[in-house]
């Protein structure tokens, strides 16, 4: 397990098929974001990296990503980073092992829950048995939504087939899972803002 924090959180720790993060078998990272991917910072001058260099699973044991983070599959018609490409087109290549990816579509607003996020989702998926994609949902909507009161929200996961949409963690396979993004599914709860 790594903890990397603020100044620590580098693009070389992203980036690239031989990057850290691809080292461990979940990675969780809580901050701001945009089309492209994360960012340290209040503004998007600050990239951490982008679609283009960052390669989820690639050369090591990483299934599993989570991004408590603005609009990473936020759709082309509302991209903030004007890049003109569907999500598919931006994340796509970034599967190269990983079996999925969970983000959002629209902005998750501040707030102070993302420990509570994170522990909610692993007790559904891990101890409850629910899906990978449920489990996140749930877990979204309830501390996101319903606790923070904001006015709404678009949890999404990516994943390169349906199965891994799916699976929990007692079913999970230790084989890296093919190259190439499989499928987006989202909910919309309330009135998300972009």
């Amino acid at each position: 397990m790594y903890n990397r924090r603020d100044t620590a959180c580098t693009a070389a720790r992203w980036s690239g098929t031989y990057a850290e993060n691809n080292n461990v078998d979940f990675l969780f990272y809580a901050g701001h974001g945009w089309g492209i991917g994360p960012y340290l910072g209040c503004n998007t001058g600050y990239p951490i990296t982008s679609y283009t260099s960052i390669r989820f699973g690639g050369s090591g044991n990483l299934k599993w990503v989570q991004a408590a983070s603005c609009e990473w599959f936020v759709s082309k018609l509302y991209d903030p980073a004007n890049s003109n490409k569907t999500e598919y087109e931006r994340w796509n290549a970034c599967f190269t092992g990983v079996h999925a990816v969970q983000g959002h579509r629209a902005i998750t607003y501040e707030h102070t829950y993302n420990n509570q996020v994170h522990d909610d989702f692993f007790d559904r998926w891990v101890d409850g048995g629910e899906s990978f994609y449920w489990s996140w949902r749930q877990a979204q909507v309830y501390w996101i939504y319903t606790v923070s009161g904001n006015s709404g929200l678009q949890p999404a996961t990516a994943g390169v087939t349906s199965g891994y949409g799916y699976e929990t963690w007692s079913a999970a396979v230790d084989t890296l899972a093919s190259s190439g993004m499989g499928w987006l599914g989202w909910s919309t709860v309330g009135t998300p803002q972009y």
